[in-house]
């Protein structure tokens, strides 16, 4: 009884993990690299964990900033620079279609030639983690997880509000309320 209980377990664990996201940007770029046949080696990278989370919520509050709440809704925050093993090898290039778990934010090709990527990935009709791919001559992966919707809402209206168009702000965020989740 106890080896058809593990074999269950083990058989969940394996199919969480099959709808899952990506565990970490190196993950991103395997993935990526298995798609265009590119083999990419990491220069660098960083993680803010839960406890560095905690560390910058008490320096805000510290310092008598705003909204050291929001930083609380905040999971994880990794980030990873990596060059192909091989320079000589042309990458075709990124889409949203290529992270069928995923739906894109931004999907576009910058002046200089390098695919960019914001997608993000939702759960009970909240965005729980948003993956952001810059592919040129290096590939960048942000990767940003947590309870993400109220952090959205005040970058939309800082960034509006910087532009002095603080009018948009609003209807920018109903229609990505509107939007069905992916």
């Amino acid at each position: 009884m106890r080896v058809i209980n593990l074999s269950v377990l083990a058989i969940a664990l394996i199919a969480a993990l099959g709808c899952s996201g990506f565990s970490s940007p190196d993950d991103v770029s395997d993935h990526i690299g298995r798609l265009e046949g590119i083999e990419y080696v990491r220069e660098g990278g960083l993680t803010v964990g839960s406890s560095a989370m905690r560390m910058a919520r008490i320096g805000v509050a510290a310092a008598g900033e705003q909204s050291p709440d929001l930083l609380a809704k905040l999971k994880d925050v990794q980030v990873g620079v990596y060059r192909a093993v091989d320079p000589s090898v042309a990458s075709r290039g990124v889409s949203a279609s290529d992270f069928a778990r995923y739906e894109a934010v931004v999907e576009l090709q910058a002046d200089r030639g390098e695919d960019v990527l914001v997608l993000s990935r939702t759960s009970g009709g909240r965005t729980r983690e948003l993956l952001a791919v810059i592919d040129g001559d290096q590939l960048l992966v942000i990767q940003v997880r947590g309870d993400l919707d109220d952090i959205l809402e005040e970058v939309v209206r800082f960034a509006f509000g910087r532009a002095e168009r603080s009018d948009l702000a609003s209807p920018v965020l109903n229609s990505l309320e509107s939007s069905p989740p992916g």
